[in-house]
């Protein structure tokens, strides 16, 4: 099965956030989605150009209540800027023609719950979600 094929059958939601997003509005995006993972930055052009996941917020989030233990965490708690100061740059994604099985392989390779399918210019056309590929296996579809 194709990704594309995935994809028309299964509509995960893909949340999305401006990179210039200030961080108390991130965080808001963050817990008013329930179950919800990773965060993705895009440009103006909603391009996807990063991602946050939700240990990154939940360690930002309970900052006043853990140890500081190396200087990047003492920036990380002082910045409060922008959603593009803590986001990673690197993220894995998969493309509409790619076979559903070798993207199912990278999702557990990388331990991601959500991955974003895009275009050639960067942009989400869709999401593929593992727990939603959980149930279609515990279902017999795939």
């Amino acid at each position: 099965m194709k990704v594309s094929d995935w994809i028309k059958f299964h509509h995960a939601q893909l949340v999305t956030v401006a990179k210039d997003e200030p961080m108390a509005r991130v965080m808001a995006t963050f817990l008013s989605h329930e179950g919800l993972r990773d965060l993705y930055v895009t440009s103006p052009e909603d391009r996807i150009i990063g991602v946050v996941r939700h240990r990154r917020l939940a360690r930002l989030m309970l900052a006043q209540h853990l140890p500081i233990q190396t200087s990047h965490e003492i920036m990380e708690r002082v910045s409060g800027g922008v959603v593009e100061d803590i986001m990673e740059r690197d993220y894995v994604s998969a493309k509409p023609q790619e076979v559903l099985d070798n993207v199912l392989n990278r999702m557990i390779q990388y331990e991601v719950e959500d991955m974003p399918v895009i275009d050639d210019a960067n942009r989400a056309i869709g999401n593929i979600n593992l727990t939603d590929v959980l149930r279609a296996v515990q279902r017999g579809e795939l």
